[in-house]
């Protein structure tokens, strides 16, 4: 499939987030190792999230991608996963990192403690995909990133603005996050066309503002549709999603409305 895409001109892209889960076969062997975040109190640092092979949310951890064991660890895997088939962009998600407690002063990282050097996260996340792909002889790196930090532009970061409402209020703040995150020097940034989620006191706003999102979008320099829409579970086999509608009636979609955006199902290193 990923052959055929290719000479039609498209290159797949897959989605890894930094996250594993407790019954990965990695798990134990990645702790026993001090490849995950760790905390001075010795207590795990964790996401509820949903993942595959789980009916409810369960308590994943972050790898530390400042350590460059743990990166050469993540990206062993990817190869054994998703470089046998030729894959070659990756959608870096959920790379702040977002844990819980959220307490960088008692966050470990292989670099320092996490108030020092938490920060600097999600562009070493970056530099260990980026540095694996140019060991395979890959010249051009495509890495889409939720979140970066200096320097991640060296690495092909392709930052987004993550997961924004659905709402024209959302839209006015993109123009000055993309003009401030380019004169940060990363200027290969892009944002959700028509917000990412429904606010639900606002919905019948997503319509109009998706229509007026593509015409922000065109000038981007990436052009990105991502999101979701109710009702349904927001991540799973089950997922489902309703159509953006029309600012001004809540049956009759837009015309240039997509009728149902998909939320792609990511997983860690299961």
């Amino acid at each position: 499939m990923v052959d055929e895409l290719r000479a039609l001109g498209v290159e797949l892209m897959v989605s890894v987030w930094p996250t594993v889960n407790p019954n990965s076969e990695n798990h134990a062997e990645m702790d026993r190792r001090g490849l995950l975040v760790g905390n001075v109190r010795g207590l795990p640092l964790n996401l509820p999230f949903w993942d595959k092979g789980d009916d409810g949310q369960v308590f994943v951890r972050f790898y530390d991608p400042t350590s460059p064991e743990a990166r050469k660890y993540v990206w062993d895997r990817i190869t054994e996963g998703y470089r046998r088939y030729g894959i070659r962009a990756f959608w870096l998600d959920a790379c702040e990192p977002e844990m819980r407690p959220e307490d960088p002063e008692s966050t470990l990282y292989h670099m320092g403690r996490g108030s020092e050097v938490q920060c600097a996260y999600p562009r070493e996340h970056a530099r260990g995909f980026a540095e694996g792909l140019w060991a395979d002889g890959e010249k051009d790196v495509m890495l889409l990133c939720r979140s970066a930090w200096a320097g991640s532009q060296r690495y092909g970061a392709a930052v987004w603005s993550g997961d924004i409402d659905s709402t024209f209020e959302a839209l006015a703040a993109q123009i000055p996050a993309g003009l401030n995150i380019g004169i940060s020097g990363i200027p290969w940034w892009t944002t959700d066309i028509g917000g990412s989620k429904v606010v639900t006191r606002r919905r019948r706003t997503s319509g109009s503002s998706s229509c007026v999102g593509f015409q922000f979008g065109a000038f981007c320099p990436l052009f990105r549709l991502h999101g979701v829409r109710e009702p349904g579970p927001l991540v799973g086999s089950g997922q489902t999603g309703r159509p953006t509608r029309s600012g001004r009636s809540a049956t009759r979609p837009t015309a240039s409305s997509p009728s149902n955006w998909g939320y792609a199902s990511a997983c860690g290193l299961t």
